[in-house]
C-alpha cells in the first residue's frame, strides 16, 4: 500500500523544563516524501522556534516504494529507517545528516521501527504479517546483527511499531 502524502514523524529528547531553565536545542526528523526518491529532513527545535537545518540522506539502491519508519537513537546520534515493499535499513548520522550505513535483511516490507535504548535493541515489524525482527546495532564495526526472529499473534498484522516502553 503506498501512502501517498505522509509525515513520519520522530521526535527526538524533547522534554518540558520549569520557567526559567533553557536546554540545548534539540531536533525533529521527518521522513517528507515516502515515494522514490524518499527524502527526510531535520528541524531545530530551540525554545518556541523550529528552523529547518537539512536535507537528511536516507538514499538507498534498493528503496522498493520508499522511506516508511523512521526510529532515532539519542545515545548513537543515529536515524534508522525502514522502506515499504524493500528488505533494506538505512541509519544516517544526526549530526552530520549523512547516511552512514545500510543493511539487506533478506526480508521484504520492513515497515514500523523501535528501539529500545536500555537493551540496545532495535525492533522492526514486517508490514501484513506477524513477524518481529530484533537487531543489534555494533557501534564499531557500524554493523546491525538479526538477534531474534518471532512471530507475534495478532488480530491483524502489524504495520508499525509505534513506541517501546
Amino acid at each position: 500500500m503506498l501512502f501517498g502524502k505522509k509525515l513520519i514523524i520522530v521526535w527526538l529528547c524533547l522534554s518540558v523544563l520549569p520557567a526559567g531553565i533553557t536546554k540545548a536545542a534539540k531536533s525533529i526528523f521527518i521522513i517528507s516524501k515516502h515515494i522514490d526518491p524518499s527524502e527526510a529532513q531535520a528541524y531545530s527545535i530551540n525554545g518556541d522556534q523550529v528552523t529547518f537545518q537539512a536535507m537528511v540522506d536516507i538514499s538507498t539502491l534498493n528503496p522498493g516504494y520508499g522511506a516508511v519508519g523512521n526510529a532515532v537513537w539519542p545515545e548513537k546520534d543515529l536515524m534508522f529507517v525502514t522502506y515499504e515493499n524493500s528488505p533494506m535499513i538505512v541509519w544516517a548520522s544526526t549530526k552530520t545528516l549523512q547516511k552512514v550505513g545500510e543493511l539487506d535483511t533478506g526480508v521484504s516490507d520492513l515497515s514500523g521501527i523501535a528501539i529500545d535504548e536500555e537493551k540496545e535493541k532495535i525492533y522492526v515489524v514486517r508490514r501484513n504479517y506477524d513477524d518481529l525482527y530484533v537487531y543489534s546495532y555494533d557501534q564499531g564495526n557500524n554493523t546491525l546483527t538479526l538477534d531474534q526472529h518471532c512471530e507475534l499473534v495478532l488480530p491483524y498484522p502489524g504495520e508499525f511499531v509505534t513506541a517501546w516502553g
